[in-house]
């Protein structure tokens, strides 16, 4: 369900970008600490009209304190990688803080970000990174095949991908496993 009455402010930022940069090694340390306790490093599983899932890696970072998403979008920025920041404001509650979230999606920036903060990971979020890391990888070597006629074919998610996808998605709403793997573009 989702909420009503709440306002969402959002801006991307260096989204075009795709010339990473290392930044300092504590501010490394830190982001990964930051996305150990306050983050999330996940899937975002969708279907189609058609039935197909379409799924996408994500990090994401979600704090109230205006000085930790400053310094998050610091670091980021001095990474060169791109991310939307969505300010949230609940109007029935006024009383909560507002709140942001910092999202990084899409396979070049996953990529170029997680295996900076990955030695800083200390929870389940380093398994979580492992398994985005395998998925993209997977895909990039695997997406693309040529059939018998020399065409382009679209190769499907193979189930032991899904079911390592399904292990990472927590989620009280998240699609399960077992629909997953009713979809047609599932091998």
């Amino acid at each position: 369900m989702k909420a009503k009455n709440v306002s969402i402010d959002y801006k991307y930022y260096n989204a075009d970008n795709l010339d990473f940069h290392k930044p300092d090694p504590i501010d490394l340390a830190w982001l990964g600490g930051i996305m150990d306790g306050e983050g999330s490093i996940s899937f975002q599983v969708t279907t189609r009209k058609t039935g197909n899932l379409v799924i996408v890696p994500f990090v994401s970072i979600t704090n109230t304190d205006e000085g930790v998403i400053n310094k998050v979008m610091q670091v980021l920025d001095d990474i060169g990688v791109g991310y939307k920041a969505s300010w949230v404001i609940d109007k029935n509650h006024p009383e909560h803080l507002k709140r942001c979230n910092i999202r990084i999606d899409r396979f070049a920036r996953v990529k170029g970000v997680i295996p900076m903060v990955y030695p800083y990971l200390n929870s389940v979020k380093q398994h979580n990174a492992e398994v985005v890391l395998n998925f993209i990888k997977e895909r990039e070597e695997n997406l693309f095949t040529r059939d018998s006629k020399g065409r382009i074919v679209r190769n499907k998610y193979p189930k032991e991908l899904i079911v390592e996808i399904a292990s990472v998605r927590k989620h009280k709403r998240a699609m399960p496993l077992e629909e997953m793997l009713k979809a047609p573009n599932v091998a």
